[in-house]
């Protein structure tokens, strides 16, 4: 008989490696509605902008990254609609 900790361990290993999270080539997006990566075609909302506060628009980065169902940013922008493709939060940036 197999040990249950193989069980809890192999589950633990399962539950950890779907967290949604990337580590990609980005560019940075700055406009009136608030910062964003583009990353493979498609551009993810930044919650914590403040992390890229000292990267200009338009430059390549490496960023790391997860993806958030719900984004706390309580800054003022303009209230122009700007599409993307989900929200992040970044973890490190290069």
């Amino acid at each position: 008989m197999k040990s249950p900790s193989f069980a809890v361990l192999l589950l633990l290993t399962l539950l950890f490696s779907c967290e949604k999270s990337g580590k990609n080539n980005a560019t940075i997006i700055r406009n009136c509605t608030g910062t964003y990566l583009r990353i493979s075609d498609k551009e993810y909302k930044v919650c914590n902008h403040q992390k890229l506060a000292g990267y200009n628009h338009g430059i390549s980065v490496t960023a790391t990254y997860k993806h958030l169902k719900k984004c706390d940013d309580t800054a003022m922008y303009c209230m122009m609609a700007y599409p993307n493709d989900g929200l992040i939060k970044v973890i490190s940036i290069k």
